[in-house]
C-alpha cells in the first residue's frame, strides 16, 4: 500500500504509547525510558501499524496473505482463522498501548532498531498455557518532507488543540466551582445546614494545582510521557480530524471547480480574431509567442506549413532547415487559427453539473449544521 494511503487511513485513529526501558539502567545509570507513539487500524483480514519516536516514522501494512505467512512464522502450532489472529494481536497491542495494568503484566513487548533502519516491535502474551508471539516489522518513512508534514498534522497540531481546549475547560470549571461555593455560602448564611456527608471545603485553585504538580502521577508522567486519549480528549481529536477532512475535501472540490470553469462561447471566441489584436495595438497569442522565440535582429516572417505527405513525396533534399535564418523564404501565409474556439463535450457538461451539485450539497450541509446549533441554543435558554 502506498505511504500516502496508509497515512490517510490512520489519520482518524487515536494514538497509543509504548514505553520501553532504555539501556542506561543496565550500565548503572539513572532509570530512563523511551516512549514510542503508535497508531493502528485492524480489520477482519488486514491491519496497518505505525510507530514514531517524534523523530522518525515507521509503518507496516499487511493483507490476508501476509497475516497467514506471519502466523506460520511466529505461531506455527496455532490453527486459528485470520480474523481471530488479528483480534489477539489487536488486544495485546491495546492492553499495552493504553496502559491497562491488569492486562499489561501478561503482555511483554520489545522494540529493536535494525541496522538497515527498520524497526521491529515484538509482542508476546500469555494465553492459558501458550505464549502467543507477534512482530511488527516496520519500514521507515524515507521522505523528510512527508515525515515532517505527518508529525505536524497528526501529532503536534492535535496536541496543541487538545491542550488549548483542556485549558479552556479547566478555566470554565474553576468558574463554575466558584459559583457553587458562593451559592453554598449563601445557603449557610440563611441558616441552612448541610449533612456532614456532603460538606466540602471551599475550593482553592492554587492549592489544587500545587497538589497536582507534587503528585506521584505527575512524576511518573515526567518519566514516561504518554499520549493516550480518554473520552474527553478522544472527542476533541475526532472533531479535529473531521475538521481537517472537511477542509481537504473543500480544497479538492475548489481546485476541480476552478479547472472545470466554463469556456468562452463560440460567438465571443470568434470575435477575438487576429484583426482585433492588431486594431488594439497588441499581438495575438500565437504572434506574441513566435516573437519571443525569434532573435531580436532577425526579421519576422511567416513560416510555411509542410504536411507529412508533402515531405515524404518531395524527399529529404526538398526539406529545408527552417531553424536557420539564411534558409528562410517567404511563402504563402498560413490561415489564422482561432486558439479560443472550443466546443464543450457532453461528458464535460455532466461533470460540471455534478461538481456544482456537490458544492451545493456541501453548502446546504453547512447551513443545516448552523441551523441545528441555533436550535440547540434556543432549547438551552428555554
Amino acid at each position: 500500500m502506498e505511504t500516502d494511503l496508509v497515512i490517510d487511513e490512520l489519520s482518524s485513529e487515536p494514538w497509543g504509547t509504548l514505553v520501553v526501558p532504555a539501556t542506561a539502567e543496565l550500565l548503572g545509570g539513572p532509570e530512563t525510558t523511551t516512549s514510542y507513539f503508535i497508531k493502528s487500524k485492524f480489520s477482519s483480514a488486514s491491519y496497518t501499524f505505525l510507530v514514531t519516536d517524534l523523530t522518525s516514522v515507521w509503518v507496516q501494512s499487511c493483507d490476508r496473505a501476509d497475516v497467514k505467512r506471519l502466523k506460520q512464522e511466529f505461531n506455527p502450532l496455532v490453527d486459528t482463522p485470520v480474523a481471530r489472529i488479528l483480534l489477539l494481536v489487536k488486544q495485546s497491542l491495546v492492553d499495552v498501548a493504553i496502559g491497562r495494568r491488569e492486562h499489561s503484566a501478561q503482555v511483554k513487548h520489545q522494540i529493536d532498531l535494525q541496522a538497515d533502519g527498520r524497526l521491529s516491535v515484538q509482542f508476546s502474551t500469555k494465553i492459558d498455557f501458550y505464549r502467543f508471539k507477534w512482530t511488527f516489522d516496520c519500514a521507515p518513512l524515507t521522505g523528510e518532507e512527508q515525515r515532517i508534514a505527518f508529525l505536524r498534522t497528526s501529532f503536534l497540531q492535535p496536541l496543541l488543540v487538545i491542550t488549548s481546549e483542556l485549558q479552556q475547560q479547566l478555566r470554565e470549571l474553576k468558574n463554575i466551582i466558584a459559583l457553587k461555593d458562593a451559592e453554598i455560602a449563601e445557603y449557610r448564611s440563611k441558616g441552612i445546614k448541610l449533612p456532614k456527608a456532603v460538606q466540602t471545603a471551599r475550593f482553592d485553585p492554587e492549592g489544587f494545582e500545587d497538589r497536582r504538580l507534587a503528585s506521584s502521577s505527575f512524576k511518573r508522567t515526567l518519566r514516561e510521557p504518554t499520549f493516550s486519549l480518554d473520552d474527553v480528549t478522544g472527542k476533541i481529536y475526532q472533531k479535529l480530524t473531521a475538521h481537517h477532512q472537511d477542509q481537504e475535501e473543500k480544497k479538492v472540490l475548489s481546485r476541480q471547480a476552478s479547472c472545470a470553469s466554463l469556456p468562452l462561447s463560440t460567438e465571443s471566441a470568434s470575435a477575438l480574431t487576429p484583426s482585433t489584436f492588431e486594431s488594439s495595438g497588441s499581438l495575438s497569442p500565437g504572434e506574441s509567442k513566435r516573437k519571443r522565440m525569434r532573435p531580436a535582429a532577425q526579421p519576422t516572417v511567416d513560416v510555411p506549413s509542410l504536411s507529412l505527405s508533402e515531405a515524404s513525396d518531395e524527399g529529404p533534399q526538398s526539406q529545408q532547415d527552417w531553424s536557420s535564418p539564411s534558409r528562410r523564404s517567404p511563402g504563402p501565409a498560413r490561415e489564422a487559427v482561432n486558439p479560443l474556439s472550443y466546443q464543450e463535450s457532453p461528458e464535460e457538461t455532466s461533470r460540471k453539473v455534478a461538481l456544482r451539485q456537490r458544492l451545493e450539497a456541501l453548502a446546504k450541509k453547512k447551513e443545516d449544521k448552523k441551523q441545528v446549533k441555533t436550535t440547540k441554543r434556543k432549547f438551552q435558554f428555554i
